[in-house]
């Protein structure tokens, strides 16, 4: 199981200078909005896999009018200890180093580190459109299984040159650019029914343990349901994208595929997107992502470092004191702006209050409190 021993953040958002050296269990990172507690999130998040935690561009992390940010993690595993550092700078380039060497793909960081995160805009995997729900599937999918990075780039690549195919197509239809789209589909297919086999398996293991979380969380039983089964699988996707060809390049996109499946989620036996409450979908989009952690920590043998952003907000004190007795071993770093639950006692707790400058001090100027 790896660590986070220290953060160490230059120039990130509104910190010109901060380090955070959380606790082994729960540190509560807490103060009013706008102190820069997400900020310390997302620069971990970063820090561990090369993305925003809130998708956007990287260079947005950089404090105002600063020329670079820098993070730097002191990470632990067993007794071994590595130093990842990120620059970023405000244009959107980054470049990272593990222990010196230059990093030369996010693969590396796929299969080195895990991490799990939780933040408001979550809501959306339960009540927003598809693409969040694909997102998740993908992120936990290559967090178990870090070979299918590479084939969800091979198959990004294959539609990017299909779909240009495709609107080149809207000018004329030529017997060499039939022949291009047949290699191109031929590639796109096989990297597609990978990831659809892959994206199965994944729902399959953690829809028993969604309902687990749920229940745990809500307080009682209701039957929860996760549905992942496109119907482009059964026929096969090459036959499906011959018998569309004509729409597909009447509107210069590929219509069938990974890219374009959804996950179907539903709260007793009815779609959670339309049915479930406001208190519902959180429950359901914390028990979706606890379950995710649980099943990649069994996969990899070590817990993933979960990060969760205000997630007491709309919850009431009995959810949010079964969220945290639901909280799986590791280390966890989470952030409040308002009241915790009474009685709780997390292992370490940071205040913050706003911007934050360490430089000239070996001391962060953040109370860590036992």
């Amino acid at each position: 199981m790896y660590r986070i021993v220290s953060v160490r953040l230059e120039d990130v958002r509104i910190h010109e200078s901060f380090v955070l050296k959380p606790a082994d269990g729960v540190t509560l990172l807490r103060g009013p909005n706008g102190s820069g507690k997400t900020s310390v999130l997302e620069a971990i998040t970063l820090g561990l896999t090369l993305r925003p935690l809130h998708g956007g561009r990287a260079g947005d992390l950089v404090r105002r009018n600063a020329p670079r940010a820098r993070i730097t993690l002191e990470l632990e595993a067993d007794t071994l200890r590595s130093r990842v550092v990120v620059d970023l700078w405000p244009a959107g380039r980054l470049q990272a180093w593990i222990d010196g060497r230059k990093v030369k793909s996010s693969g590396e960081f796929v299969e080195r580190f895990a991490v799990t995160t939780f933040v408001p805009d979550d809501l959306a995997l339960v009540a927003g459109a598809p693409d969040g729900r694909r997102r998740f599937m993908d992120a936990v999918m290559v967090q178990m299984w870090p070979a299918l990075t590479e084939t969800r780039r091979r198959f990004e690549r294959a539609l990017r040159q299909r779909n240009s195919l495709l609107r080149q197509a809207r000018a004329g239809i030529g017997r060499e650019l039939i022949q291009e789209l047949r290699v191109w589909e031929e590639r796109l297919a096989a990297e597609a029914h990978r990831l659809a086999e892959a994206r199965a398996e994944l729902v399959a293991e953690l829809s028993a343990p969604v309902t687990e979380e749920y229940r745990s969380i809500a307080g009682h039983d209701v039957a929860v349901g996760l549905t992942y089964s496109p119907d482009w699988v059964r026929e096969g996707l090459r036959s499906r994208l011959e018998s569309v060809r004509a729409e597909e390049i009447a509107r210069g996109a590929t219509l069938y595929g990974p890219h374009r499946d959804d996950l179907e989620v539903t709260i007793a036996g009815l779609p959670a997107r339309t049915h479930a409450s406001q208190g519902e979908r959180r429950t359901l989009a914390l028990a979706m992502k606890i379950a995710a952690h649980v099943s990649v920590a069994a996969r990899r043998g070590s817990a993933p470092v979960l990060l969760l952003d205000d997630v007491f907000s709309e919850l009431d004190e009995a959810r949010s004191e079964r969220l945290l007795r639901a909280l799986p071993r590791g280390q966890t770093i989470l952030t409040s702006a308002g009241s915790v639950p009474e009685g709780w006692d997390p292992e370490s707790v940071v205040e913050l209050s706003g911007p934050t400058s360490t430089r000239g001090s070996e001391e962060p100027l953040v109370a860590a409190l036992p």
